[in-house]
């Protein structure tokens, strides 16, 4: 039983000039986004993934998740629409991870929000025994405000309308489409070809999952998933 499930998203004409005006750029990265299935930071029960090549979205991935523990809260199923149903079946977090594991460590991660994710990843990944990977992140929560400043909010939602996307907030697949428009757009505007110039612009820091299995499983479940 297949649980990738793609989703055709319409990208306004400014979209489009963003990426024609970078395509052969060199920019290269990979949007993550996870939904959870209940507070714990270790309950992925959805993964999406879009691939930045030469500055363009070349790839979107969207798969469910059966969480270790199957247990949906009320706010979360509220937010995202997710059941136990549509996940029973699916794989758990450690088959769906492998395909992955890579190319996380071949790109940087843009992730909105980027500590809620990444602590999802990691501490998942220790959950179930696995080693965390090395790799890279950029928040796009951070380039979006400093990129533009101005904007009355800098939710996911918000800034698809912006770029005039037809996306659905909270669909991990399309969040992650919407991360790395966010990075695609800014990039654009600010004449930079790569991730790293685009982080130097906007004076932010490129981070490093470095921090011990101990740390992960320690750390405070953040609540406040849905919020961007």
């Amino acid at each position: 039983m297949a649980h990738t499930y793609w989703q055709e998203i319409t990208l306004a004409p400014v979209l489009v000039e963003a990426c024609c005006q970078l395509g052969g750029s060199g920019m290269k990265g990979l949007a993550i986004d996870f939904e959870k299935a209940n507070e714990s930071p270790f309950s992925p029960c959805s993964i999406g993934l879009a691939w930045v090549e030469n500055g363009e979205i070349t790839k979107r991935e969207t798969r469910f998740i059966r969480p270790k523990e199957m247990r949906f809260g009320f706010h979360q199923t509220r937010v995202h629409g997710i059941t136990e149903e549509n996940v029973v079946d699916a794989p758990e977090f450690p088959e769906v991870i492998r395909e992955f594991l890579p190319e996380l460590s071949e790109n940087i991660l843009l992730a909105h929000n980027a500590s809620v994710d990444v602590q999802v990843l990691c501490s998942t990944m220790t959950v179930y025994g696995l080693p965390i990977p090395d790799f890279s992140y950029l928040c796009t929560l951070a380039i979006a405000r400093a990129a533009w400043p101005g904007s009355p909010a800098f939710d996911l939602s918000t800034l698809a309308n912006r770029f005039g996307m037809n996306c659905k907030h909270h669909d991990a697949g399309e969040d992650a489409v919407a991360c790395a428009t966010i990075a695609i757009v800014a990039a654009r505007e600010l004449k930079v070809t790569t991730v790293s110039d685009l982080a130097k612009k906007l004076h932010l820091e490129i981070s490093r999952a470095d921090r011990s299995e101990a740390d992960w499983l320690s750390l405070r479940p953040i609540l406040a998933l849905e919020t961007y």
